[in-house]
This record gives structure tokens, C-alpha cells and sequence, in this order.
């Protein structure tokens, strides 16, 4: 079963920063449903329970729109995850890169790594 992630909005003021992301920026990850990632990241996780999503936007230095898209699910219980990127074409754009990985602690560490990985595929 899929659970919405546990970035608390509201008007607490959040002390996270944005994410510098391999020379681009990352918005805030912020809680998603599984309406508002790509179909791959729901066929990814569909087998486990207790999955968060989140989605970031991607942007290079000095751009106003987004150049990508960031979607991360984060299965608490064995601290792994599955990113995948993709361009923004439509709303479920073109997917360039999934792969699962390590996640151990915040989503926006999951978001930093899962962007170090591209780079390091020569993805960004």
C-alpha cells in the first residue's frame, strides 16, 4: 500500500534548504500521491507496503522553468529507494533514468544522492 510522504506542510515554517543537485538546483521534495508521479516509479514499488512518495523539480542555474523532474519512493523498512528522472514533457514526461538505491536518511538526501548517481551515469 502506498502512503503519501511525511513532509509536513502548513504554517510551520520548514527549516530544509533547497538541494544543490550536481550543479543544478532541486526544489524541496515535497509529499506526493501516486497520481502525481510516473507510472513507472508505482509499477516499481507495487509490491511493497508502506512506500512514501515525493516528487522535486530540477533546474539548471539561471532557468526559470524546470528541466526535469525528480520522483523518489522511499520504502522506510529497508531503507532503500527508487528514483526516476524524467523531462518535462506533458505531465508524465519521458522518463530518463530509474534505478533503486540506498536511502538512510531524509528525502532530500535521497534526492541528492539519486542526482549524484546520474552524474555519475553522465545522465546530468
Amino acid at each position: 500500500m502506498l502512503q503519501a510522504g511525511t513532509h509536513s506542510a502548513g504554517s510551520k515554517r520548514s527549516k530544509r534548504k533547497p538541494v544543490n543537485c550536481s550543479g543544478f538546483w532541486c526544489s524541496l521534495a515535497v509529499e506526493a500521491q501516486a497520481d502525481e508521479v510516473h507510472p513507472m516509479v508505482l509499477g516499481a514499488v507495487a509490491a511493497r507496503e508502506g512506500v512514501r512518495l515525493y516528487t522535486a523539480s530540477l533546474y539548471a542555474i539561471l532557468e526559470p522553468a524546470p528541466d526535469g523532474y525528480i520522483n523518489i519512493a522511499i520504502d522506510p523498512r529497508t531503507k532503500e529507494a527508487y528514483g526516476l528522472y524524467h523531462l518535462p514533457d506533458g505531465l508524465l514526461g519521458r522518463p530518463q533514468a530509474a534505478m533503486w538505491f540506498t536511502a538512510r536518511d531524509s528525502v532530500d538526501e535521497a534526492v541528492q544522492l539519486f542526482t549524484k548517481l546520474l552524474e555519475a551515469e553522465g545522465i546530468l
